[in-house]
């Protein structure tokens, strides 16, 4: 393989993880018509039950520990979102160097995936967390009202 094609190959996965982490981040969860946690949209999620608590049926300390939820949530999100910029840059800055060195691009490609998956894991543990708040009824009244959204059988 050529350090071209190489570099070609890492910058097409790199974009690919970008495209994926924003797709998890906010794609196809309750504001698209998805099951409580579909998409990990955990902070969407934390911010859509808030405003249906009433037609769910929440009381007001569920609402508060929804609350709490989603403010860890975009508090995490948003000190992993600082990392991952900083550590795209480097591979960015690390790709348009003229000599390319393969091993340190790919230990930085890694870095830069880890951090895109301990933020697919921070979703499921929000999202796991927010289900576990809502009876099987409110699950299933939750699951209605997105259903009866427009859009939502995209």
């Amino acid at each position: 393989m050529t350090r071209r094609s190489f570099a070609r190959g890492l910058f097409a996965v790199a974009a690919l993880g970008a495209a994926a982490g924003a797709a998890a981040q906010g794609g196809g969860g309750p504001e698209a018509g998805g099951a409580p946690g579909a998409g990990f949209a955990s902070m969407g999620e934390a911010r859509w039950l808030e405003r249906h608590a009433g037609e769910i049926g929440l009381d007001e300390k569920t609402v508060a520990e929804v609350r709490a939820i989603g403010e860890e949530a975009r508090s995490a999100a948003s000190r992993r979102m600082d990392e991952l910029r900083k550590e795209g840059r480097k591979l960015s800055e690390m790709l348009a160097e003229e000599n390319l060195d393969e091993a340190a691009l790919k230990k930085q490609a890694e870095s830069v995936g880890r951090l895109w998956t301990q933020g697919l894991e921070e979703r499921i543990r929000t999202s796991v967390r927010l289900r576990k708040l809502l009876t099987p009824e409110q699950r299933k009244k939750a699951a209605e009202l997105r259903k009866q959204r427009p859009g939502a059988q995209r």
